[in-house]
């Protein structure tokens, strides 16, 4: 027995704290297990960006629930993150990143070679098959990719569930097998992509009115939305996926239930966002918000978000709860969803196709990146003209 599951099996944390940890667990897991399904590695990296930051909130708030109910050592049980203490908290601290003013995002905006005023091709977008736009290589951009950290963090969450509910992975997932196969290959078809290099200038260019920081909150937070629209939309398709244990009855746990504590953190997440720039842009999607969404909703969204917490301040979420956050928060979502997608211009014209040709045909040659961009205008010249 580990020192894990001795602190399980003292039961000094309520009920209601152990079936929240369980459930994230749970289906958190359940993302990862349709992550190594998937064929296509796009999907998977998309997927995986999706996954990243839960986890890390994961463990820590595990970490400190376990500190304030049990009294233990945390680095005696997570030993092997002793080297990458603060590489976690860094990736949680990610939730809480502010758009305005952020260093975090100028740092990227100068090192990626962003204009906004010009029309240079110093982006990369990611379009599904369908042509939909799935996410920027922005948010990503510079950031230390460690594999060995992430593969180690992702299967925290299914040692935790197998130390709860004393069964291991292929018992606990038996029962939602059903349609697992056919929502995990739905979700592969919508979320592979093809990477494109696209002009910023141009994405913006047919919105007049917004500001450099508007700009870049839709650049940082566009796939945050997208991402949890596209998943509820693709599960719901299939019901809710109600899980029951018989030899633990008093933890059953509901996906919907999950999604709304994501969607909460989500809703929190750009609402701040939002109110901080307090700009023109912002201040009008606010408004058109607030048009829509009653004031009684935000501590309702509030007091589930706050159950990405463990510890003793956890609440209990009502069906009368439940009912006005299903009503308003897909209308909150698809509000800033629609305000983003009218600020993007997404042309894929004669003059896209051929530019990302000449970035391909240099790349098959050795040419850097950074040669490919410096040169760009007369390598485009020469190659449009050889078609001509």
């Amino acid at each position: 027995m580990n020192d894990l599951e001795k602190i399980f099996m003292n039961k000094n944390m309520p009920l209601d704290n152990i079936k929240e940890i369980t459930q994230d667990a749970l289906f958190f897991s359940l993302f990862l297990r349709m992550k190594r399904e998937m064929k296509d590695i796009s999907a998977k990296s998309y997927l995986s960006l999706f996954m990243k930051q839960l986890s890390s909130l994961f463990l820590l708030e595990l970490m400190r629930v376990l500190q304030e109910f049990e009294g233990v050592n945390i680095k005696d049980i997570f030993k092997k993150f002793d080297k990458y203490n603060q590489k976690l908290k860094n990736e949680r601290n990610k939730i809480k990143l502010k758009i305005k003013d952020s260093d975090t995002i100028k740092n990227k905006t100068n090192n990626m070679g962003i204009d906004f005023n010009t029309l240079t091709y110093d982006i990369n977008i990611f379009l599904n098959s369908s042509n939909k736009l799935l996410y920027f290589n922005f948010e990503e951009f510079a950031e230390d990719e460690d594999f060995l950290f992430w593969d180690t963090l992702f299967v925290v969450p299914e040692m935790v569930l197998q130390i709860i509910l004393k069964k291991d992975l292929d018992e606990i997932f038996e029962e939602p097998t059903k349609n697992f196969d056919v929502i995990t290959n739905l979700l592969e078809k919508n979320i592979s992509s093809k990477c494109y290099a696209y002009s910023t200038y141009k994405l913006f260019n047919k919105k007049s009115n917004l500001d450099n920081e508007d700009k870049n909150l839709i650049l940082y937070r566009y796939r945050l939305i997208e991402s949890i629209i596209l998943v509820c939309i693709i599960f719901f398709n299939f019901g809710d996926l109600v899980m029951i244990y018989s030899d633990h009855p008093e933890l059953n746990f509901s996906f919907k239930d999950y999604l709304r504590k994501l969607k909460s953190l989500v809703i929190d997440i750009v609402g701040n966002d939002l109110m901080e720039l307090n700009t023109n842009f912002s201040k009008g999607v606010l408004k058109k918000i607030n048009s829509v969404i009653p004031e009684n909703f935000y501590s309702v969204n509030r007091k589930v978000r706050n159950n990405i917490h463990y510890k003793s301040n956890y609440s209990i979420i009502t069906d009368e709860d439940k009912k006005i956050l299903d009503e308003y928060q897909n209308k909150y979502l698809d509000i800033v969803s629609e305000e983003f997608g009218q600020c993007l211009n997404i042309v894929l014209d004669k003059e896209f196709l051929v530019m990302n040709k000449v970035l391909e045909e240099y790349r098959n040659i050795g040419m850097t990146t950074d040669e490919i961009q410096e040169n760009y205008e007369d390598l485009y010249i020469k190659y449009w003209n050889q078609l001509d």
